[in-house]
């Protein structure tokens, strides 16, 4: 509105230099507080709505796709210096001044309640990832516009969400801003449980699981749900929508279906699962496990050569001998590893 970038705003208007703290925007300090409600006008109400003061945060849930695939599988990963920027095409073209929703921001939000569709993430121009670098931007900012080839966002058609992933989306916000509160099949839980029993699922379907296993409990979860197989295609499992329609499904029949899930993957124990994950302390494992219920029970079944070389312990078959006369390299380090 005043032709100034978010980071040349941000140091004129209040003093507040963001080169290094770009989102301090969610959680602001007593004094970037005390100016924010000085110079902006705004009442402490007004100015909490518009920040994260007073929720939860667990285990770097705001990063950015904290719940995507590609995350679960490199949780270690440097992040870029800008973060995706999901939006809502037709709330930008209803806004006076458009301007970027809070829960976009939190980094696993996936819809838009209001218009119950699928937040974009890609420019319908150039198709590059929409991305925002927060309040370090030094380029004046027109959010209806693509910044790379200026298409509009406003015009995009967004696909529509289910109405179980935006219940759950709800859902998980209300836990988020609570700490803990009643989730469908769960009851009341914790958010730092829940998001430990989100990376839980998650690793089971993503470093643990075969892709033809992965494949028939994506079919499986299409077909309960009533949806078109084709969207087998359009659903973008690895990212945000496709994590809360496979928990949407999966509540709606919880444990049962968490327990059917780790069988179909033929997953490791839970126990395995969970002993792996960072930052979680043992009183959170033990809520954890007894917020899985049965499912808690699950056990892998042995794989084909395990069954093989048990047959052949049983046996007392020389391993060495088998091993030196094997080609396979495969089947050759298996009856190394045997002896």
């Amino acid at each position: 509105m005043v032709g100034l970038s978010a980071f040349a705003f941000t140091r004129k208007a209040f003093g507040i230099c963001s080169s290094t703290q770009p989102e301090w925007w969610r959680r602001p300090n007593p004094g970037h507080r005390e100016i924010l409600i000085e110079r902006g006008g705004l009442t402490p109400k007004q100015l909490a709505a518009m920040t994260l003061e007073g929720w939860s945060i667990a285990r770097q849930d705001e990063r950015d796709e904290r719940f995507g695939a590609l995350t679960v599988q490199y949780p270690k990963r440097r992040l870029k210096a800008g973060r995706s920027m999901p939006v809502c095409g037709r709330c930008l073209a209803e806004d006076a001044t458009p301007y970027l929703r809070r829960d976009w921001m939190i980094g696993w939000i996936a819809i838009c309640p209001r218009h119950r569709t699928v937040l974009t993430r890609t420019c319908p121009g150039c198709e590059r990832k929409l991305v925002s670098r927060g309040l370090r931007e030094r380029d004046v900012i027109e959010l209806q516009r693509c910044p790379r080839c200026e298409a509009l966002l406003t015009d995009v058609g967004a696909e529509p969400a289910i109405d179980a992933a935006i219940k759950l989306q709800t859902a998980m916000l209300a836990l988020k801003r609570t700490g803990a509160s009643e989730i469908q099949g769960m009851g009341m839980i914790e958010w730092k449980a829940f998001t430990v029993i989100l990376d839980l699922v998650l690793k089971a379907i993503w470093i643990k699981a075969k892709v033809n296993a992965r494949e028939a409990l994506f079919a499986l979860i299409l077909a309960d749900l009533a949806l078109d197989p084709d969207q087998r295609l359009t659903i973008d499992w690895r990212r945000n929508y496709g994590v809360l329609v496979v928990m949407a499904w999966m509540l709606a029949g919880w444990p049962d279906r968490l327990l059917q899930t780790l069988g179909l993957l033929n997953a490791p124990r839970i126990e395995d699962i969970v002993a792996e994950l960072y930052d979680v302390d043992d009183a959170t494992k033990q809520r954890v496990l007894n917020a899985l219920g049965n499912a808690g029970d699950h056990r892998p079944k042995p794989e084909s050569w395990q069954l093989w070389l048990a047959d052949m312990v049983a046996e007392g078959t020389d391993f060495r001998a088998l091993a030196r006369e094997d080609t396979n390299w495969v089947r050759r380090d298996r009856l190394i590893a045997s002896t």
